[in-house]
């Protein structure tokens, strides 16, 4: 189009007779008559039109549909994110998670050396914080020595809290 209004020519000598304004007007000036009932349709020997065949798409269904922005679901059970404080699980500190805990990192640091050596309290810390064995095992890099005397600690403590166990065990029954 710039071009031609470049050129100095009328644009409508390129435009196609269908395209044009008159040409709308000509072909949707009939009046259109609404459809009749349909008991009075025209019966045919065809047989009647169905819908079409469902195919299986490829790929994931969608089983819900897309929310608006701001849409809170009615089974909601989870606080969106936003503007919420996090604390942390294992410090019990607002403004970071567990996995961003300083005291995780600066344990990871401690056991990243080459040579560490655990003492007694160091190792029960070590598998608090983790939880167990295999956690620790899992996360972080050890000397054999280490995972060896990981271990005894662990045993040690499972054995101290089955024997307290057993024994609040025998005062209710007294």
């Amino acid at each position: 189009m710039a071009a031609i209004y470049s050129k100095g020519d009328d644009p409508t000598k390129y435009v196609d007779k269908w395209y044009l304004k008159d040409t709308y007007k000509k072909c949707y000036s009939s009046v259109l008559h609404g459809i009749r009932m349909e008991n009075l349709w025209f019966k045919t020997n065809m047989s009647p039109l169905l819908p079409p065949i469902d195919v299986k798409q490829a790929g994931r269904l969608r089983k819900l549909r897309i929310k608006e922005i701001g849409e809170v679901s009615p089974n909601a059970r989870k606080i969106a994110r936003m503007h919420k404080v996090y604390t942390c699980s294992k410090c019990h500190q607002a403004g970071h998670s567990a996995k961003t805990c300083a005291k995780r990192a600066e344990l990871q640091a401690k056991l990243k050396k080459k040579v560490l050596t655990l003492e007694h309290a160091e190792a029960n810390d070590l598998l608090e914080w983790f939880g167990n064995l295999s956690d620790v095992l899992n996360t972080l890099r050890f000397d054999p020595n280490i995972v060896e005397r990981l271990m005894a600690v662990q045993q040690s403590n499972q054995a101290s809290t089955s024997k307290s166990a057993g024994s609040k065990m025998k005062k209710k029954s007294n």
